[in-house]
């Protein structure tokens, strides 16, 4: 009996760590969603942005240095704070 109390605690632990991984899938997604909005590429067709991406995976496998160039430029991306949005900005907007 000890055994079976000891699988299922396994067995809700390996759901929680699955739903967990999940839920991290889905911030991930949303990240990427809102860093295309950022930088402003929302409007690029689907199908460029697709090749696009598939260049860069080439990229990156195949040209280090390159790869460090990027990565020290997305930090550098990442890093800025976006200015926070006033009551006259907001204003404005509408």
């Amino acid at each position: 009996m000890p055994q079976l109390k000891k699988l299922s605690d396994i067995e809700t632990k390996i759901q929680k760590l699955q739903d967990e991984r999940e839920s991290i899938k889905l911030k991930r997604s949303a990240d990427i969603t809102k860093i295309i909005h950022r930088i402003n590429i929302d409007h690029i067709d689907d199908s460029i942005l697709v090749g696009t991406l598939l260049y860069l995976k080439d990229k990156i496998e195949t040209d280090q240095k390159l790869e460090e160039e990027w990565l020290a430029a997305g930090r550098k991306f990442l890093r800025r704070k976006q200015p926070a949005k006033t009551k006259n900005n907001s204003q404005k907007a509408a």
